[in-house]
């Protein structure tokens, strides 16, 4: 579609700084990365165990927020976290 899009806009004029496209760029292969580790490791374990374990990434993003932004962990954010890690542990089972 973005391919599309392109080829039919013959207005488009591409404006932006270098560290914005480099972000872009790491964002992708980034992402591919990511889908392919997925995919590897559904290839190697069981579905449910890995779909499991990869949706609790909002755990990272609690820490790294904590962590990089001085932002304070609430009471309700670390029950939840307690509680996505022990449905982790018994999903395992």
């Amino acid at each position: 579609m973005t391919l599309f899009m392109l080829i039919q806009n013959k207005s488009l004029s591409f404006q932006g700084d270098l560290r914005g496209i480099l972000f872009a760029v790491l964002v992708g292969i980034c992402g591919t990365v990511a889908s392919l580790v997925f995919f590897i490791a559904v290839g190697k374990g069981k579905v449910a165990n890995v779909v499991s374990v990869t949706s609790i990434y909002p755990l990272i993003t609690i820490l790294l927020s904590a962590l990089f932004l001085k932002e304070a962990i609430t009471l309700p954010q670390i029950i939840g976290v307690l509680f996505a890690i022990i449905a982790v542990i018994l999903s395992a089972y």
